[in-house]
């Protein structure tokens, strides 16, 4: 069988990267950039906080659209989240774009990385990190998100007990020192003595 063997081409920080291939990947694009007028790297970065807010804003508007539909879903009442809540959206607004903040910067340290080991020698390795990088975080974390979503269970609640419930119970008063483990596994909290449940947070609250 014959193949046409062509070269495929990556530009990380200066250095180009490229590596024969007989067949092009289903996604691949003969374009230098996926959008025009904004380079890869750029979109890399903003592709997933433009995600985040957009996700953010759609579950903010369910929140703030009264459908009684959607009330059973609720793991508090409006009116006590409006009473207990003491941090503030802007608060929230500002928390959350720092966090974004250091998160870009790690992976920038992620690309010097590559850089760092190709200087001292290691190309193959330097090749590979920001390959399994992009596949890890645009591939495998993906479909599965994906996967889970289409479930009509969370297979994850099979091995562990941390879901929206028990994280919520560490953003109350009464379970703020409970809790601390995101976003699956809970053994710290189990061997720690800081696991509280839904049940033992309600006893204390009536005895409150």
């Amino acid at each position: 069988m014959n193949h046409s063997v062509h070269s495929v081409c990556s530009k990380i920080d200066g250095y180009t990267i490229c590596f024969d291939s007989t067949d092009h990947p289903f996604y691949h694009s003969s374009q230098p950039t996926l959008i025009d007028g904004v380079s890869d790297p750029i979109l890399t970065l903003a592709g997933p906080i433009l995600a985040y807010w957009t996700l953010s804003l759609f579950f903010h508007y369910l929140d703030t659209a009264e459908w009684k539909w959607l009330e059973k879903y609720r793991i508090h009442e409006s009116a006590e989240i409006q009473s207990k809540n003491l941090v503030s959206r802007t608060q929230v607004v500002w928390a959350v774009i720092f966090q974004q903040i250091v998160q870009t910067g790690l992976h920038h340290i992620a690309q010097y990385l590559a850089v760092i080991m190709r200087i001292l020698g290691t190309e193959r390795e330097a090749q590979l990190l920001p390959m399994v990088t992009y596949a890890v975080y645009w591939w495998v974390i993906p479909t599965l998100q994906l996967l889970l979503a289409i479930l009509p269970f969370d297979p994850l609640q099979i091995i562990t007990s941390n879901n929206a419930d028990y994280h919520d119970i560490h953003h109350q008063i009464i379970g703020i020192k409970s809790n601390f483990s995101q976003p699956f596994f809970i053994h710290w909290d189990s061997i720690l003595g800081t696991r509280m449940t839904r049940q033992e947070l309600e006893s204390r609250k009536r005895r409150d």
